[in-house]
């Protein structure tokens, strides 16, 4: 059961329609989504057309410029000289936060043109035969966790902290006019298909010798706005 329902496919209230398409990944993913949370994550992203935080698929790259570091060739992409917040919504594939020595999370951006520039510029590809393979379409995005150094103790969820630039936060209730702060959350409560909403920042590595460059977001923080079902318990995680 997917959990797509005529609101969401319809995008609400949101007149932006043709930015709040869903991914035909999402279809695939078997998990149920509840549409009163699709259509605040419509609102958001339909939002991300006119101020940031951008959607990956609706930053104004007329107004942005990537700013370079030397001798590394590696750029931020930037906006008034800030690097431009991009909003990612997606749902969770796979965490390596404990992948050594770059931490990363595979995620499936939820809305169509997201993942569609998203595949295009950062996904990595397999060999594929259309007789044989069928799911091209579920090439994950790779998000980098950036790592600090040297790591800082830290007496907040010190496994993880210490170690990782970003912040997990519980944004289950998903208010738009949230009054106060967000309460973090041990990172370690994020599992495979849950939907989060992800800040990131885009980065470019130029290679001069090969003539092509590559594309990573890096994460500044994540909020937890729908924990999947947890399979091995049976216990639903977001349900009250």
């Amino acid at each position: 059961m997917s959990g797509l329902s005529l609101p969401f496919i319809m995008g609400g209230s949101n007149p932006n329609l043709i930015h709040c398409l869903p991914s035909i990944q999402i279809t695939r993913v078997g998990e149920y989504y509840p549409p009163d949370k699709y259509i605040l994550l419509n609102t958001l992203q339909g939002q991300s057309r006119t101020y940031a935080p951008f959607a990956l698929s609706t930053i104004p790259l007329k107004s942005t410029r990537w700013d370079f570091k030397y001798p590394d060739m590696r750029a931020v992409l930037t906006m008034d000289d800030r690097p431009v917040p991009i909003r990612l919504i997606c749902i969770i594939d796979e965490i390596g936060f404990n992948h050594s020595p770059k931490p990363y999370m595979t995620v499936h951006p939820l809305y169509h043109n997201d993942a569609a520039l998203a595949d295009k510029i950062l996904a990595e590809h397999k060999e594929f035969d259309p007789e044989l393979d069928d799911d091209y379409e579920l090439c994950p995005v790779h998000l980098s966790i950036p790592v600090k150094d040297p790591p800082e103790p830290s007496p907040f969820f010190e496994n993880f902290a210490t170690r990782y630039k970003i912040s997990v936060y519980d944004n289950t209730l998903l208010r738009l006019d949230a009054p106060s702060p967000l309460k973090r959350i041990p990172p370690g409560v994020l599992k495979r298909n849950d939907l989060i909403i992800t800040t990131c920042h885009l980065y470019l590595q130029a290679n001069p010798m090969q003539g092509q460059a590559t594309y990573e977001l890096v994460v500044e923080d994540i909020g937890l706005v729908h924990a999947a079902r947890d399979m091995s318990s049976g216990i639903d995680l977001d349900r009250e």
